[in-house]
């Protein structure tokens, strides 16, 4: 197995929850009764001007992204770099950047932090710290490094307090402490003594915050996985009071008066638990902001809302305050931009994928702004299904103006209808992006009779792979090849399982031209040479079963293995599965007529709808998503970022634990496992949609023959007649 390379960043991991409206039933008579604030259906009716504003955190600093702690006017953070702690503040107004306070605080670690700025007229720093040699402590510091007290832990808690990581602390109204681990609330008065400590009578605790100068809650997750539940932290008893279920994920943020804030991916809820009242505060979407991205949010007494938002997967990406001042306005105000639709599936990994760039685009475009609107899907989850809808929504006298495409091969099902629009003249035009800086093999797959029709960041490469010893270590061979290895190997196992339909798939995506004569308009399917593939075929003795669950403990065995790879990631890639084998790793393509290897391009692209109403904004989003900000190792369809891409690799470094347990540190990608991934490239050919169809049509007949219903001349000449059928309306 492989671990990256941490930083000394603490990332806790709050848990995504599927939206559950359910009420808990009331237990026996004489229990806790279990009660339910995960409904919501009122709007506070209210509207919001917002102001987004960098703190200039990042790069210089590395923040622990659980301890943003905003007050009125000041951020305060705690930073990790180069593994050291340090207290630092931002400025909501000044545009310097932040300072690191005059705190001593050796070579503890900073576990969690809090303020308070009500008896001085400096802030007070609360600070809980770690030393694994010296030991721990909870202090209080002036923003100038004084000290103004310390309490060192003794030694139940220095063996107890490095097992729960904390990652919250907070102070009530009477002074006190109350610092949150996953499985642990740690209690301390208002001098930080030690005062006892509250379980999770769930799975682990998420978050916590004060209600009101007499109250503090937390949240947790229950072992059942539905909705997080909300209770009261009762700290002279050591207990936590009635259970309810919460909306949201479980996050909590500090709210006006006897409120607390909830969050969940797409908006903010007030909450006043006493009265169970639940009001929606804003959406999300409304102000560019990605849900996942928020990690603190609090209410002033005025009414301001102030957001961080910080995106823990990117350490070099901004940290950004977005603070809300109520408006009269009854609608969220689009600053006069036009808007554009971008349309694709309903599903939460692709809103998840766009969801960044999309915010960061409007934030800078002072001409337009991007709207993400889903495609509801039914039950059936097939392509049929997902056609059925686009074309529905596409077809609309009023289109979209953006339309993201899964497959490239479905390009000209689409164009063929008039839906699409044909980039290249915008390219000849853009200064930001030039046909002739991207990879031409993958431009080619959105290439219909000489038009661009969409254009992608990245893509994969589909192959089959496998162990050298096993398959020798030349890429490329014969169908015969092919499969008399499989009739020597019957044993052979692949993670999706290798049934007859398989294998005679991957022979024609190997070698289809064997059997249809493209430039003539013909079919071979009812010759010799394919009776002799079909016929081979269903004699062999194949693994049908799938092997999902156990895919990692077979691929360290040694029976014979043969895997689908859609590789689009050079960072250790070759390196991780070479370990996973025990033996070196061949990309050996799928079986062709020559020993040259056969890969193809996998992607999906962007493409602008012919509809739209305003195609000149739909394409400056593609510009701005051409270009934007890219994390290292992906295959990208630019050239000079396909090749940062590999150098970036290179230059890298992972820590290896074999089979044995033992740990080394090796580069990400070596030159040999480069070299083995260029040519993949050099070797990865689009995959037309006519030859997808064809052997649509081949494997949907040939699945009768294979399970014995039908004979196999039969089984050809209807294959025959049909593919025949498909090249003649091709022509």
């Amino acid at each position: 197995m492989i671990r990256l390379k941490k930083t000394g960043i603490v990332c806790i991991l709050f848990l995504i929850l599927t939206l559950v409206l359910c009420a808990c039933e009331q237990e026996a008579e004489g229990t806790v009764k279990n009660t339910s604030l995960s409904i919501c259906t009122e709007s506070s009716g209210k509207s919001y001007v917002s102001d987004y504003k960098d703190m200039q955190i990042t790069p210089g600093y590395r923040p622990l992204s659980t301890s943003f702690f905003p007050l009125e006017e000041e951020l305060y953070f705690i930073d990790t770099t180069d593994g050291l702690s340090s207290i630092c503040r931002a400025s909501y107004q000044k545009t310097a950047v932040p300072e690191s306070l005059p705190i001593d605080l050796g070579e503890a670690s900073v576990k969690a932090l809090t303020t308070d700025s009500r008896s001085m007229q400096s802030p007070v720093v609360y600070c809980l710290a770690m030393n694994l040699s010296e030991g721990g402590f909870i202090a209080a510091f002036s923003c100038e490094g004084e000290e103004l007290w310390r309490q060192e832990f003794d030694e139940y808690l220095n063996n107890l307090l490095p097992e729960n990581e904390v990652f919250r602390l907070i102070q009530d109204g009477e002074g006190r402490f109350y610092a949150l681990a996953m499985q642990r609330i740690f209690l301390f008065d208002e001098k930080g003594a030690y005062q006892g400590e509250i379980e999770c009578p769930g799975k682990a605790f998420v978050d916590i915050s004060r209600c009101g100068e007499e109250k503090v809650y937390t949240t947790y997750q229950q072992g059942d996985g539905g909705q997080p539940v909300l209770s009261e932290v009762r700290f002279r008893e050591r207990t936590l009071a009635e259970e309810k279920r919460v909306l949201g994920n479980g996050s909590l943020g500090r709210g006006m008066g006897n409120t607390l804030l909830f969050c969940d991916g797409s908006a903010v809820y007030s909450c006043e638990p006493e009265t169970e009242s639940i009001v929606r505060l804003l959406e999300f979407a409304d102000y560019d902001i990605i849900g996942k991205d928020v990690r603190t949010i609090v209410q002033l007494a005025d009414g301001k809302l102030i957001t961080v938002c910080f995106d823990i997967q990117n350490l070099s990406a901004p940290v950004e305050l977005i603070s809300f001042r109520e408006t009269q306005k009854q609608t969220v105000e689009k600053d006069g931009k036009k808007v554009i639709t971008f349309l694709c599936i309903d599903n939460p990994l692709m809103n998840e994928q766009y969801a960044g760039v999309i915010a960061d685009f409007n934030k800078q475009s002072k001409e337009y702004k991007v709207v993400l609107e889903g495609i509801a899907m039914t039950d059936d989850i097939g392509k049929d299904a997902f056609f059925a809808s686009a074309n529905t929504r596409l077809a609309a006298k009023e289109s979209a103006d953006l339309f993201y495409i899964f497959d490239y091969r479905d390009i000209e099902r689409y164009q063929s209808k008039g839906y699409l629009e044909d980039l290249a003249p915008y390219l000849e035009k853009s200064e930001l992006i030039k046909e002739e800086d991207y990879i031409e093999g993958v431009l080619e797959c959105f290439e219909v009779s000489g038009g661009l029709y969409g254009m992608s960041v990245s893509f994969s490469i589909d192959t089959l792979a496998g162990k050298a010893t096993q398959l020798g270590n030349k890429a490329g061979w014969t169908v015969e090849e092919f499969l008399d290895w499989l009739k020597n190997n019957p044993k052979v196992k692949s993670e999706s399982g290798l049934t007859k339909t398989a294998v005679l798939e991957y022979c024609l995506k190997g070698n289809l031209e064997a059997y249809v004569d493209w430039e003539e308009g013909r079919a071979f399917c009812e010759e010799e040479i394919f009776e002799d593939l079909l016929a081979t075929i269903s004699v062999l003795d194949t693994d049908d079963h799938s092997h999902y669950d156990n895919w990692s403990e077979i691929l360290g065995q040694e029976e014979p293995i043969l895997e689908q790879l859609y590789i689009g990631n050079c960072v250790g890639y070759n390196l991780y599965k070479e370990i996973s084998y025990g033996d070196k790793m061949v990309y050996v393509g799928y079986p062709g007529s020559g020993n040259m290897p056969k890969y193809y391009l996998d992607t999906g692209c962007l493409s602008i709808l012919s509809r739209s109403s305003c195609k000149e904004g739909a394409f400056a989003f593609v510009e701005f998503y051409m270009n934007y900000k890219r994390s290292s190792g992906t295959y990208y369809t630019k050239k000079a970022d396909y090749e940062a891409s590999m150098a970036e690799a290179l230059e890298g470094e992972i820590t290896i634990f074999s089979h044995a347990g033992e740990e080394e540190t090796v580069p990400t990608l070596t030159e040999e496992g480069k070299e083995k991934q260029e040519q993949l490239l050099k070797h990865a050919v689009a995959d037309t949609l006519e030859a997808q169809t064809v052997r649509g049509i081949i494997l949907e007949e040939a699945q009768a023959y294979f399970q014995g219903d039908k004979e196999l001349s039969e089984t050809c000449r209807i294959i025959q007649s049909r593919v025949q059928l498909y090249m003649d309306e091709r022509r």
